[in-house]
């Protein structure tokens, strides 16, 4: 099975990638030293999770939201 190590510059982004990650079904484990809660369901952390973020500052590298969703389709 492939491993993927990454490295990120904050706590907070690593929590905010390990909950994003966590409701992928193809990952399968993910090992790091921080605290995990259990007790929420995963709408609930991925919902807390984005709430976190800024609006309008995620996926604001994407120029042309149009051309890049046809790209996407394309790669299908």
């Amino acid at each position: 099975m492939p491993t993927l190590k990454i490295k990120v510059d904050t706590k907070k982004n690593a929590s905010f990638l390990k909950k994003l990650l966590q409701n992928f079904s193809f990952v399968k484990n993910i090992e790091d030293d921080l605290p995990v809660n259990p007790t929420q369901s995963q709408f609930d952390q991925l919902k807390r999770t984005l709430s976190t973020i800024e609006p309008g500052t995620m996926l604001n590298e994407i120029e042309d939201p149009v051309s890049w969703q046809k790209n996407i389709r394309h790669e299908w």
